[in-house]
């Protein structure tokens, strides 16, 4: 059963089976998808975050074809999709929390898929590719429709990560050559590109999150640029205090209060920390590092996913090594990683979203 450490690192305190009459905001049940290497590609768990890891959902009767890179709930957790290493790269199925999986729908899609995601009314999907046109985008009412026309301005190469800002007004794009980012006015389609931030990425911006404002976003890999978002990227926050301990920044997710912001680690030596959360406010910026969880992952893992639960008192982050999937509680502080789950994805994990 995990433990519960406080901001600062002092000795953590145990919890007893009564956590959530003690602690409220614990015993909470949520479902974490995980999109990997090796099949089945696709994998989901019952979660909860007093006893962590649950039951693994059956797959579903049509796989996705091929290395899942990207997965998204729609908001109202009914839909899942996830994004393929296949010419049938994006692949959505209904679900319920209670039976799973259901019936694939039918879409007409030929691209290696990178990157899926929902807008937050679950009434349009951006996928990523790694070939011209790069971006597509289709609306979505029990099922894919009619693909929106490309963007006027297409994305310099192939997209790594696609994300609808909170309000469902502007669409950013992680892409593998500069200026790495590049976010479009959306409403029911593509509007024009916003100009480009004043001080650019100076790496692929392989990841990116909004905070739930939508008044910053933030772009991460091997280092960190978080901009001000007001109609059009604004002055570049200074870059966190004390950070990265050690390795470097992979992926990126705020919690939904948007006042917590987490990182993977891309790392390779003993003693490298998996996760760095800092405090997050949208007039200051980051503060300062809470303490590094307890227990690390094997030393040469890569994070490449990362997500909070529902009610932030638990964070997943998968990587490159066996268990490739790892928890830990939450409440205020690091507190003691979860068992791993009886069974763990098929390979490398990419993405991993709770809901």
């Amino acid at each position: 059963m995990p433990l519960i450490s406080t901001r600062t690192g002092a000795s953590a305190r145990g919890f007893s089976h009564m956590a959530s009459s003690i602690l409220p905001g614990f015993n909470n049940n949520s479902v974490l998808a995980v999109a990997h290497d090796d099949t089945p590609y696709l994998t989901v768990y019952k979660f909860n975050d007093v006893t962590g890891f649950g039951t693994k959902y059956s797959n579903p009767a049509t796989l996705p074809p091929g290395n899942g890179n990207s997965v998204s709930f729609k908001s109202d957790g009914s839909v899942i999709a996830v994004a393929n290493d296949s010419y049938d790269g994006v692949n959505a199925y209904p679900w319920s929390s209670s039976t799973g999986f259901g019936t694939r729908y039918t879409k007409t899609f030929n691209e290696f898929g990178t990157a899926v995601h929902f807008n937050s009314a679950g009434t349009n999907i951006a996928v990523g590719s790694i070939s011209s046109p790069y971006i597509h985008a289709f609306p979505w009412s029990s099922g894919f429709g009619t693909k929106y026309s490309n963007p006027a301005t297409l994305p310099g190469s192939n997209v790594t990560v696609a994300k609808f800002n909170p309000a469902g007004t502007a669409l950013a794009l992680g892409q593998g050559s500069s200026p790495w980012v590049a976010v479009y006015a959306w409403s029911s389609g593509f509007g024009t590109k916003y100009a480009d931030p004043a001080t650019t990425p100076s790496t692929t911006g392989q990841y990116l999150d909004w905070s739930p404002a939508g008044d910053a976003l933030v772009i991460s890999w091997l280092n960190v640029q978080a901009y001000a978002w007001s109609s059009g990227f604004g002055t570049k926050y200074t870059n966190p205090p004390s950070f990265p301990a050690t390795g470097n920044p992979y992926p990126v997710k705020f919690n939904s209060a948007g006042t917590l912001i987490a990182f993977g680690n891309a790392y390779s030596t003993s003693g490298s920390v998996p996760v760095v959360v800092h405090p997050w406010s949208s007039s200051t910026g980051f503060g300062t590092r809470y303490s590094n969880p307890s227990v690390g992952t094997t030393s040469t893992s890569e994070i490449r996913a990362i997500d909070w639960n529902p009610t932030e008192t638990a964070i997943a982050f998968g990587g490159s090594q066996s268990p490739y999937i790892h928890a830990y509680a939450w409440f205020g502080g690091f507190g003691t990683k979860y068992s791993n789950p009886a069974t763990l994805p098929g390979g490398i994990v990419n993405d991993a979203e709770f809901i």
